[in-house]
């Protein structure tokens, strides 16, 4: 591989890093922090499993571990998938490279483009059910989501082109948020109410929002004053996300 194909492929990353990872993260604040309830309860889980407390110059310093939220935090990680499953916009293409029908009723010619938008698949109703269209923050605590499911859901992709860095995304994502849980209150200043959505960010698949989303922020009594870092030990393993 040359410099200029190296570009091309660190350029197109970019993509990636900045389109998706960022309205993701509005995503989830705003679908938790909007229900009060699912807050306390994240709350509780990341304060219980992922956070230690450390000494630093004398002073008490809380340190986030992004594996212990993989590891442990399972409402949490259920929650960030349930975002992705109705937040989610993109469409995967295929390009057919042999005449095929499918179902015996549908026939793909060589050479054309297929095209799966994701928002079908991910709240079709025989897959997850009549509340298949509503917010679920423990759908996917189900033992029942398994390989079954897989084919309703498309946030990173299709197989066989998986998104490479489904995982660092994830990971990017979940750390951010369970600080701002943490150490913040917000409020919409005009209420929760779902905003319109961007038209001009063609290459997102997590679309974000048409305007600014005005909301106060103020810390929390129980963190003012305190020192914040994140750490990424071993853990067991990647976090269990489910592929199309």
């Amino acid at each position: 591989m040359d410099a200029a194909d190296r570009h091309r492929i660190e350029a197109a990353m970019a993509f990636g890093v900045l389109s998706n990872s960022v309205p993701t993260v509005f995503w989830v604040l705003l679908d938790v922090f909007s229900r009060p309830d699912l807050l306390v309860q994240l709350r509780e889980e990341i304060e219980t499993n992922a956070v230690t407390i450390q000494s630093r110059d004398g002073k008490p310093a809380h340190i986030i571990d992004l594996a212990a939220i993989r590891d442990s935090c399972p409402h949490f990680v259920s929650t960030f998938q349930e975002v992705l499953r109705l937040r989610n916009l993109s469409a995967s293409t295929r390009s057919v490279v042999n005449d095929i029908v499918l179902d015996d009723q549908y026939l793909l010619k060589k050479g054309s483009l297929v095209q799966m938008p994701s928002q079908y698949f991910n709240v079709r109703k025989a897959v997850w059910g009549d509340d298949a269209k509503l917010f679920d923050s423990k759908r996917f605590l189900s033992k029942e989501v398994g390989t079954g499911k897989t084919r309703g859901f498309i946030a990173f992709g299709t197989t066989p082109h998986i998104c490479p860095g489904r995982h660092f995304a994830s990971g990017e994502v979940l750390a951010i948020a369970a600080m701002v849980f943490l150490r913040y209150d917000m409020v919409a200043i005009n209420g929760w109410k779902e905003p319109k959505l961007s038209s001009t960010a063609l290459t997102a698949s997590i679309t974000p929002p048409k305007d600014p989303y005005l909301v106060s922020i103020s810390a929390r009594d129980a963190y003012k004053d305190t020192t914040w870092e994140f750490a990424v030990t071993e853990g067991k393993g990647r976090f269990n996300l489910i592929i199309g």
